[in-house]
């Protein structure tokens, strides 16, 4: 596992198409997936291995006096996806920030869902998409 460079966009592109078209209703566009793995890069964290990455964006709260480190994409199709993930807490830990906040898809297995819990995380919010 190692923190992705910009030399491993293309990489990182492929997988989230593969993601997209496994798992989402909506088609990836490579060009947008690749300025979004860029300024992922440039101004947060991604982790890669082999069969999978995981990205996030260190964010202020806007209404409480702390930092988050939000997950913008997490694949992991192989067996990395525990590694990346507690490699994702470990860098909020090292940078300081005060919780990490994970997203999932409505579609996300039973099994993943109880990892995160039993690795403590907890509801805080849902998202709706509204399609216009």
């Amino acid at each position: 596992m190692r923190q992705a460079t910009l030399a491993d966009v293309p990489v990182i592109t492929g997988m989230v198409v593969e993601f997209t078209t496994a798992y989402s209703d909506m088609p990836a566009c490579p060009d947008r997936t690749a300025s979004w793995t860029t300024h992922i890069i440039k101004h947060g964290v991604i982790f890669l291995t082999d069969t999978g990455f995981i990205a996030g964006l260190p964010v202020m709260d806007p209404v409480r006096p702390w930092a988050a480190l939000v997950e913008t994409g997490w694949y992991a199709p192989g067996k990395d996806g525990l590694r990346l993930l507690r490699r994702f807490i470990q860098y909020a830990k090292d940078a300081e920030l005060d919780e990490v906040r994970m997203s999932t898809l409505n579609t996300t297995p039973e099994r993943a869902l109880k990892l995160l819990e039993h690795m403590g995380f907890t509801l805080a919010e849902r998202s709706h998409r509204l399609n216009l």
